[in-house]
C-alpha cells in the first residue's frame, strides 16, 4: 500500500473590503504553502480457525507489517491474535427450549502494531513563503528520531455469554485489560534548544474495564408485534505505568503535558488518563506538613479565604479533575410491528469533569445571572443585600505572619464566615477551579 499527499495553500492574511472572500481582496501579500509525502507499507497476513466437535473452537491470525516511516532495523513488526471459545451448551447437550438455551466462554489474546507518519526520522525542510520572489524553506521545530520503534498494543479479553427461555433474555459479560507501549510522542522542549519538541518512544498505558450487555424480548405476540431492548454498560480506568527513562543520561519523565489552554490535560506516572491540572483554591488540609492543616479534622476540605475576602489560590497546579466518564450505558428499544420498525435510544455519560472557559469569562466579566448575588444595590458593602458571604475558613496569623497555634499549641484553623467585595471581575469559584 503506498499512500502518497500533495498539498498547495494560497492564503490572504487580511481583507481590503471586509466581507469580499476573494484572493484579489488581499490587504497584504499572499502566503503560500505546499506539502509533499509518501509512504508505503507492505504487508503479510494470515488467518486459521479450527472446530472440533462443534463445541471447541480455536481463531488464529497473525500478520507482519514493514513500513517506510520507521528505520531500517525497526521497520518490520509481526503481530497477531488468537481467541478460544467453549459452547458449553452444545458440550453438555442442552435442550434449546429449555431454561437455559445457550452457553458460550471465551478467551482471547492480540496484538496490534502501528509506524509513524512520513519524514520523523531525520530532519526535513518545510517550504516556506517566497522572499523576493526566490523560495525559502525552514527547518522543522521538532528534533526528529532515527531509532524509533513501532507502538505495540497488547490485549486480553475474556468473557461470556448466557441466553435463556429461547433467547428472550440474555446476558454477555466482558472483562478486558490492554497494555500500551512504546507510543511515538513529541515531547516539548526548552526554547532555548532552538527546537520546540523531541520526538521518542515512550509510556506504558493500561486500560482495563467491563462490558456487560443485558437482552431482553419483554412482549412477543403472535400477531407480529416484539419489543426488543439491548442494555450495555461499560466502565474503563486508564493508568500511566510509565513513560520515558532516557537510556544515556537516565532522566525520566514522570508527566506529558497532551493539552495545554486555560489548563493542562496531562499524564502523569501512577495517575488517571485524562486528569485536568490548574491553578485552584487553597483548602484546610489533614496533612500536618501543610500550612493549613486542622488537626480536629472539621474544617478539611474548605476553601481557605484571605482577610481581603478573596479564596488563596495554590501555588502550584493541583488536579482539578478527570473529564473520562465514571462509566457508560445505553438503553436501545426495538419495536416491530407487520414490517413496521421504530427505534428508540437512550445514551448515559455519567460523571467527568468538564471546564468551561466561557463560565469563565462570564463571571469574570459579570455577565451571567449568577454574579447578580451580592450587587443588586451596587458595590457598598454597607448597604443592605450587598457583597457575598464565602463559605470556608480564615487563617489567623501572629505579628510574624505565622498562623497560630490554638487549643493546646497545636496549629488549628478557625472556621468562619466572611464577607467578600464581589466585584464583576472578581469571580468567587476562581479562574480554574472546579
Amino acid at each position: 500500500m503506498t499512500q502518497k499527499r500533495n498539498q498547495s495553500d494560497i492564503t490572504a492574511p487580511e481583507l481590503a473590503v471586509p466581507g469580499v472572500y476573494s484572493l484579489n481582496n488581499s490587504r497584504v501579500a499572499l502566503q503560500s504553502s505546499t506539502f509533499q509525502s509518501e509512504r508505503r507499507i507492505n504487508s503479510l497476513y494470515a488467518t486459521a480457525q479450527m472446530g472440533w466437535n462443534r463445541y471447541l473452537f480455536l481463531d488464529l491470525s497473525g500478520r507482519n507489517d514493514w513500513s517506510s516511516t520507521l528505520p531500517e532495523k525497526n521497520n518490520s513488526y509481526f503481530y497477531y491474535s488468537s481467541n478460544l471459545s467453549l459452547v458449553l451448551s452444545e458440550m453438555l447437550d442442552l435442550n434449546p427450549s429449555g431454561p437455559l438455551s445457550f452457553a458460550k466462554l471465551r478467551l482471547g489474546y492480540a496484538q496490534v502494531g502501528n509506524d509513524t507518519d512520513p519524514y520523523q526520522l531525520q530532519a526535513v525542510y518545510n517550504a516556506q513563503t517566497a522572499v523576493q520572489g526566490l523560495p525559502s524553506f525552514s527547518e522543522t521545530s521538532q528534533i526528529p528520531n532515527s531509532d524509533l520503534k513501532p507502538e505495540i498494543s497488547k490485549s486480553f479479553e475474556t468473557g461470556f455469554d448466557l441466553r435463556f427461555l429461547r433467547n428472550r433474555l440474555g446476558l454477555d459479560v466482558t472483562y478486558y485489560n490492554t497494555n500500551s507501549e512504546n507510543q511515538i510522542l513529541g515531547v516539548a522542549l526548552s526554547n532555548t534548544t532552538g527546537y520546540g519538541a523531541r520526538l521518542i518512544n515512550a509510556g506504558l498505558i493500561n486500560n482495563q474495564g467491563v462490558e456487560v450487555m443485558l437482552h431482553l424480548v419483554p412482549v412477543r405476540t403472535g400477531n407480529g408485534f416484539e419489543w426488543n431492548t439491548d442494555i450495555n454498560w461499560a466502565k474503563n480506568y486508564s493508568e500511566v505505568k510509565e513513560l520515558f527513562t532516557d537510556p544515556v543520561s537516565g532522566q525520566e519523565i514522570t508527566n506529558y503535558i497532551m493539552a495545554n489552554r486555560y489548563i493542562t490535560v496531562e499524564a502523569r506516572v501512577g495517575e488517571q488518563m485524562g486528569d485536568m491540572y490548574g491553578i485552584g483554591y487553597q483548602r484546610v488540609s489533614s496533612d500536618p506538613n501543610s500550612p493549613y492543616y486542622d488537626p480536629s479534622g472539621q474544617n478539611v476540605g474548605k476553601v481557605v479565604y484571605g482577610n481581603n475576602g478573596k479564596p488563596i489560590p495554590t501555588t502550584e497546579r493541583i488536579k482539578l479533575g478527570n473529564y473520562n466518564p465514571d462509566w457508560l450505558m445505553g438503553i436501545n428499544n426495538n419495536f416491530t410491528f407487520k414490517g413496521f420498525n421504530l427505534g428508540v435510544l437512550f445514551d448515559f455519560r455519567i460523571g467527568g469533569e468538564l471546564y468551561s472557559h466561557t463560565q469563565t469569562v462570564g463571571r469574570e466579566g459579570g455577565m451571567i445571572i449568577e454574579t447578580l448575588e451580592g450587587r443588586a444595590n451596587g458595590y457598598d458593602l454597607s448597604l443592605e443585600g450587598n457583597g457575598v458571604i464565602g463559605e470556608g475558613v480564615v487563617p489567623q496569623y501572629d505579628t510574624d505572619g505565622n498562623i497560630t497555634r490554638l487549643a493546646g499549641q497545636r496549629r488549628e484553623i478557625v472556621g468562619t464566615r466572611m464577607a467578600l467585595d464581589h466585584h464583576p471581575r472578581t469571580s468567587c469559584t476562581g479562574k480554574h477551579g472546579l
